[in-house]
């Protein structure tokens, strides 16, 4: 079983263009890995990479968000 990897910026263009899993991995990959969110993925998940990239964008957010709080003075 051969895992393609793939960084989270070229996972949210993928993600943003509405690519599924299966186009992501071709003929030549099984699995699907983004370290990032530290799993990796199978053809027919692409609902669980769906939410799981939402929900590693929105903790990014919030951090984001905190450090420019912390800048401000807030």
């Amino acid at each position: 079983m051969k895992e393609r990897k793939m960084n989270i910026v070229d996972l949210e263009n993928n993600i943003t263009d509405g690519i599924r899993i299966e186009e992501m991995l071709g003929a030549e990959f099984d699995y699907l890995r983004i370290d990032e969110l530290g799993r990796s993925y199978s053809r027919s998940e692409d609902k669980q990479l769906n939410k799981d990239f939402k929900n590693y964008y929105d903790r990014e957010a919030e951090k984001y968000r905190r450090i420019m709080r912390k800048e401000e003075g807030y």
